[in-house]
C-alpha cells in the first residue's frame, strides 16, 4: 500500500511539471530584447522616441497581461502578435471602427 502511494505522488508530481512546463511566460528583463524583435518583425517605424517609449510602455504591460494569462489558464496561449504595441483601446478601435450611437 505505501508503496502505491509513493508511486502515486511520483506521477503526480510529474504531471504537474510537465503542465508548468508548458506555461509560457515571458521574463520581463528580455523586454528590450523582444520588442526589438517585435519591432523587425512587423516592420514597425514610430515618429519619434517618445512614441518608442510609449509604445514600449505598453508592450511590456501586453507581457504582463500575457503571462497572468498563460498562468491562469495554464498554457501558452498569448503571445507577441502584431498588435502587441497596442492598447486594448486602440485595438478595439481598429477592430469595431463605426460606433453606433447610443439610445
Amino acid at each position: 500500500m505505501k508503496i502505491s502511494v509513493f508511486i502515486f505522488c511520483l506521477l503526480l508530481v510529474n504531471c504537474i511539471q510537465v503542465a508548468v512546463s508548458r506555461v509560457k511566460v515571458f521574463d520581463l528583463r528580455d523586454a528590450p530584447y523582444l520588442f526589438d524583435n517585435f519591432i523587425k518583425e512587423f516592420h514597425r517605424k514610430y515618429k519619434d522616441y517618445a512614441e518608442y517609449m510609449k509604445r514600449y510602455a505598453i508592450f511590456v504591460n501586453n507581457l504582463q497581461e500575457c503571462n497572468k494569462s498563460n498562468i491562469k489558464y495554464q498554457n501558452d496561449g498569448a503571445g507577441i502578435t502584431q498588435f502587441s504595441d497596442m492598447t486594448y483601446e486602440e485595438y478595439n478601435k481598429m477592430l469595431f471602427p463605426i460606433r453606433l450611437p447610443e439610445a
